[in-house]
């Protein structure tokens, strides 16, 4: 069974019992050829025989007969031991002539012109014959044609001969057969066995990869053109399958690099929140550290829901709340956490946002230009509304940034190289920004205006009153990280 269930066990199996099958398929049918082809050799020289006999019997006008087999001319039919025997008669059964001890009395003749099998008185086994036959007149003795009998007797005239040397010879053509349909049954058993293993090395090959098969590794895969033609789709499909593994761990790094970047904020506010409370312990202190845990805690799990759909390639604008806020308060709130509330510029437009969100996404802009600043004052944060958007705008001083390297912002764990060392940013800010403005149909863009000042831009759908909803106006992206 353990046999059955190897693929080069059930090839070697099925192949050497066909072989083995093959091989006595063709023996038998050489045996059943030369056993025919001897069989009608052996019938044609007994009838021979029968027809040299025929012509030793000869009819005298008289009506009498001639029968001129003589023992000098056949010594074989006298004697016994030779397995050469016949037997003529007359149309009245009266026997003219037989060969020695008259072996053929008590066997059946066989219909004139056929060939049989017999068994002798003796338990020899016999090839017989009969033709029946009128025997020819003596051309010396002939008459006129006026005194020719007008019908004359028919002979019956019966040959046998023993099948003692063909049968010995048939057994050994079957030996010699059975011996050679033995070694070609070894010998493929063998050459099936060498064949079997040579042919599949490529599958043990294929399988010493598939061990050492390092998943960590970007793009680490298998050679199609290496492996053998039967084994390509094999090689396409487990690559493929590589390729969606590497996925997998890369959306599972990134989810996971994500989550920490985004709630280091979230969870700094809520130690200094209850630390607050604990130094300064009143029941007014208590409640206000209770709702801003709770205002925090209601943050982070928006942002690490948004963070889940999105790692899952998942449409997650309809899991937010898309309402009416005032975009001062959320611009003030994220300054008031870095003790720079005065860089604030007043602006008492409303916009359309997802709350948790908003907040995320400006914590990252505004908390990159404070960091990247050589010094914070120079930041400037603007609010400008233009028909029904408003553009919210924050620039700072910097002098690494070239207009080359805009493109690569967005790009997950991008990073200017005086950055390298930082280890509070993995270049993750601008990218999570990007991901959820497109979750909230929020419009971002990053310029250099003039030289040594870089400008991150919002633009909003600015809201007149409306109720909080879930976003309807335009179809939600289905939104996937980079």
């Amino acid at each position: 069974r353990a046999a059955m269930k190897s693929v080069r066990g059930r090839i070697t199996l099925w192949l050497s019992l066909a072989m083995v099958a093959l091989s006595a398929l063709t023996g038998t049918g050489l045996f059943v050829y030369l056993h025919k082809t001897m069989l009608a050799e052996f019938d044609r020289s007994l009838a021979i025989r029968v027809h040299t006999l025929r012509s030793l019997v000869t009819q005298k006008p008289d009506g009498t007969y001639d029968v001129d087999i003589h023992a000098s001319a056949l010594p074989e039919y006298a004697k016994a031991s030779s397995g050469e025997f016949y037997r003529l008669t007359d149309s009245a059964g009266l026997v003219l002539a037989s060969s020695v001890g008259d072996t053929l009395r008590e066997i059946s003749p066989p219909e004139p012109g056929h060939t049989l099998d017999a068994m002798s008185p003796t338990g020899t086994r016999l090839r017989i014959t009969a033709l029946r036959y009128t025997p020819d007149l003596e051309d010396e003795d002939r008459p006129a044609a006026a005194t020719t009998p007008a019908a004359r007797p028919a002979l019956l005239l019966v040959a046998a001969r023993s099948r003692t040397a063909v049968d010995a010879q048939m057994d050994h053509v079957a030996i010699a057969i059975v011996l050679a349909v033995t070694a070609l049954s070894v010998a493929a058993l063998g050459s099936t066995l060498v064949i079997t293993r040579s042919s599949l090395a490529a599958l043990d090959d294929v399988a010493k990869q598939m061990a050492t098969v390092n998943f960590n590794q970007p793009g680490a895969q298998f050679d199609p053109h290496a492996a053998p033609a039967e084994l390509k789709e094999v090689v396409h499909r487990f690559n493929a399958m590589l390729q969606r593994v590497a996925d997998t761990l890369a959306r599972e790094r990134r989810f996971t690099a994500d989550v920490a970047h985004e709630l280091r904020t979230p969870i700094a506010e809520l130690r200094s929140a209850v630390e607050v409370a604990q130094r300064f312990p009143s029941a007014r202190s208590s409640d206000r550290a209770i709702d801003q845990a709770g205002e925090i805690a209601l943050q982070m799990q928006t942002l690490v829901t948004t963070l889940l759909a999105i790692v899952r390639g998942e449409t997650v604008a309809q899991t937010l709340e898309i309402r009416p806020l005032n975009l001062h308060s959320a611009v003030e709130r994220v300054l008031r956490r870095h003790d720079m509330p005065h860089l604030a510029e007043q602006c008492d437009a409303a916009v359309l946002a997802d709350p948790a969100l908003l907040q995320a996404a400006l914590e990252n802009a505004i908390g990159n230009a404070l960091h990247y600043a050589s010094d914070p004052t120079s930041v400037a944060i603007r609010c400008e509304t233009v028909g029904d958007e408003v553009i919210l705008a924050v620039e700072n001083d910097q002098n690494t940034l070239t207009e080359a390297d805009l493109s690569h912002l967005f790009e997950p764990f991008w990073r200017k190289d005086a950055a390298r060392s930082d280890g509070q940013h993995a270049g993750l800010g601008l990218s999570l920004t990007q991901t959820y403005c497109r979750a909230m149909n929020i419009d971002i863009s990053v310029s250099i205006p003039r030289t040594h000042r870089f400008r991150i831009a919002f633009t909003f759908a600015r809201a007149a009153g409306e109720k909080p909803r879930t976003i309807g106006n335009r179809a939600p992206e289905r939104v996937e990280l980079k």
